[in-house]
């Protein structure tokens, strides 16, 4: 057995309303429409590398590449039906890591690393957004965390 494997995922989605039935009055207009269609990338892909010794030691180095996506934030213009105020974000890759040893079959220990390089979502667009102290943008599909490191121990009985 070869002790790396390559998953990848390449998917791509979208969203588009044709038609609006059904509503109240005044509640589904055309900025409402463009925050349903657009806040998630179209693509999303991912790289794994995985490595299994098939003993001691397994991990793994994965990059997420998110794609461009818009927001008008929330902000609705007087009449509903304006995205002028339409902001768009950059895609990003993050990189993971984890590094996993087995001991006595029941016991695992794991560091790693999810986002290690901390990239962070472009900065927020809404006005009124950065004025409240919004640094990143709140509709980030990958968050405005940035990076997050770990140590976890597992005990299988």
């Amino acid at each position: 057995m070869f002790p790396i494997e390559l998953p990848c995922g390449l998917p791509w989605s979208g969203a588009d309303i044709d038609v609006v039935v059904n509503v109240a009055p005044n509640t589904v207009n055309a900025t409402r429409v463009f925050d349903f269609e657009n806040p998630v990338p179209n693509q999303r892909n991912t790289l794994t590398i995985e490595y299994d010794t098939g003993g001691i030691l397994q991990g793994y180095l994965r990059f997420n590449r998110y794609g461009n996506w818009q927001s008008t934030g929330g902000q609705l213009e007087a009449d509903g039906n304006d995205t002028s105020n339409t902001t768009r974000y950059g895609g990003e890759i993050l990189t993971d890591i984890e590094a996993r040893f087995t001991f006595a079959e029941n016991y695992i220990v794991a560091v790693g690393g999810e986002n290690i390089f901390d990239v962070e979502a472009d900065e927020e667009g809404n006005g009124p957004l950065q004025f409240l102290g919004v640094r990143q943008a709140l509709t980030s599909p990958f968050g405005f965390n940035g990076g997050f490191w770990y140590l976890r121990a597992n005990a299988n009985f």
